[in-house]
């Protein structure tokens, strides 16, 4: 499987200053199949020593393993999150 694209991502309105929330549709390819967009929801959580964690939730059920999705996932929207493209 792969992650093509997350669009349409738009921040949710959250009390809690170190918690951001965004909600968005993940591209995903899975092999010898065409891509499919699922909607997911994800949370970034910044940790007071520093650092951060990325949780997902999917809206949309998958047709793949949730856990190497989740994974897959995590890390592209971690990357995302440290080149200041989330907002």
């Amino acid at each position: 499987m792969n992650l093509i694209e997350l669009k349409d991502v738009h921040h949710l309105n959250s009390h809690i200053h170190y918690r951001r929330i965004f909600q968005a549709k993940a591209v995903l390819e899975y092999l010898g199949r065409r891509p499919e967009e699922r909607s997911i929801k994800f949370t970034i959580e910044h940790s007071p020593m520093g650092g951060s964690s990325v949780q997902i939730d999917y809206l949309d059920p998958i047709d793949y393993p949730l856990l190497p999705a989740k994974q897959m996932l995590k890390q592209a929207i971690a990357e995302l999150d440290r080149n200041g493209k989330l907002g």
